[in-house]
């Protein structure tokens, strides 16, 4: 009975269908066709401008989003064409290279009533300042933000927190010795050693650091090396009881992966610099992290450090959220924007009537964004002298 009811569904759908096929009339049946299918599905396209090595997607691709909608996707190589985007209902400009200073008034030129613009990275605003426009274009150049941060049309953080239970604890009532088995102090991973104009003297921090306690210092700028995304280097790294983790940029929100995996993933202790206390507030566990700047110098925070280390309870206190809330990292590739999940995420806007969907809400040189950063440099020196 079951099959047979399946069976009348289909045989009903199709009618149904076909009745609406020949109901809309005329004499051309293959633009009627069209015309019936462009009104079931919605086709946007999208264009990139700066379309990253490392991304898996081979251009054009589509994605299929629901609910009617579906995106076509593609990019403007080098050398780029600002004519490329003259069909796109989305402009996507991401880091791996935005437009020559001199073509942005092409650029200006090729876009159509009705087009979007989105500003799209995961990187701090000293890191992608190829993606912003001359300043007299500031507060007409880009409709939307796909950023790290909260602040962002759509933002993509690197994690975030999610408060559990506020009554019954995620563990059980037995009592968790969180610094079982964690025989190391103190960790610090770097990959980028060499040091651009905008960017601190993060090495230089830890040698004076090092004058008052150890630390083992991985990567580019150590003598330590632990394989990337290796087994041997989840292990080695979840024997320590703290994680230095020392942003290159001080911008607004910028609270990088490395502050996310240490809570998650190695249950470690960030030792933070970077972003403002608040900022980190806002978004980390409570107590799960030393700020630095809250020390008047060097040997003060490397004599907490201790002291926290010799005490197991101490140290204990600092995972006591986790009995009552869990940290997610950003699920990628498919929060990367280039991804259909993203894209999709951002396309359901296209058609927003709502004026905030339909106005220029990001300024790159606003203070949410690179107008709010500060100099890494002068805010530490007021620790390490």
């Amino acid at each position: 009975m079951e099959v047979n009811r399946h069976r009348l569904n289909n045989f009903l759908g199709l009618a149904i269908f076909a009745f609406l096929m020949f109901w809309v009339g005329g004499r051309d049946l293959h633009a009627n066709r069209v015309s019936l299918w462009q009104g079931l599905f919605k086709t946007k396209r999208i264009m990139f401008v700066g379309f990253r090595e490392h991304w898996d997607e081979k251009r054009p691709y589509k994605c299929s989003c629901g609910r009617g909608l579906r995106l076509i996707v593609n990019s403007s190589e080098r050398p780029r064409d600002p004519a490329d985007i003259k069909g796109a209902d989305l402009v996507i400009f991401a880091l791996g290279g935005g437009p020559l200073p001199e073509k942005w008034k092409e650029y200006r030129q090729f876009r159509h009533k009705g087009q979007k613009w989105l500003f799209a990275t995961r990187e701090p605003p000293l890191t992608c300042q190829g993606l912003n426009p001359p300043e007299e274009f500031r507060f007409d150049t880009y409709h939307w933000s796909y950023t790290y941060s909260p602040n962002a049309s759509f933002p993509s953080p690197y994690g975030k927190y999610i408060p559990g239970p506020s009554v019954r604890p995620l563990y059980s009532a037995k009592k968790v010795n969180w610094a079982e088995n964690k025989t190391n102090l103190i960790s610090w991973m770097s990959s980028n050693c060499p040091l651009p104009d905008f960017k601190w003297n993060r090495r230089n921090f830890i040698l004076k650091l090092q004058k008052y306690l150890s630390v083992d210092m991985y990567g580019k700028c150590g003598n330590l090396s632990c394989p990337k995304k290796s087994e041997i280097c989840f292990d080695k790294l979840k024997t320590y009881k703290f994680a230095l983790v020392l942003e290159n940029s001080c911008c607004p929100n910028y609270i990088s992966e490395k502050f996310w995996k240490a809570i998650a993933n190695y249950n470690q202790v960030p030792v933070v610099f970077g972003a403002l206390r608040e900022e980190y507030e806002n978004v980390a566990p409570p107590n799960s992290y030393i700020f630095i700047e809250d020390f008047n110098s060097l040997k003060e925070l490397a004599d907490y450090l201790k002291l926290i280390d010799k005490n197991d309870t101490l140290y204990g206190t600092f995972h006591e959220w986790r009995k009552y809330g869990r940290v997610q990292t950003a699920f990628l590739p498919n929060e990367l924007v280039y991804h259909c999940d993203s894209l999709c995420r951002v396309g359901a806007k296209l058609d927003d009537p709502s004026p905030e969907w339909n106005s220029f809400t990001f300024d790159p040189y606003g203070v949410s964004w690179l107008g709010g950063c500060r100099y890494c440099q002068d805010a530490i020196d007021k620790v390490i002298h």
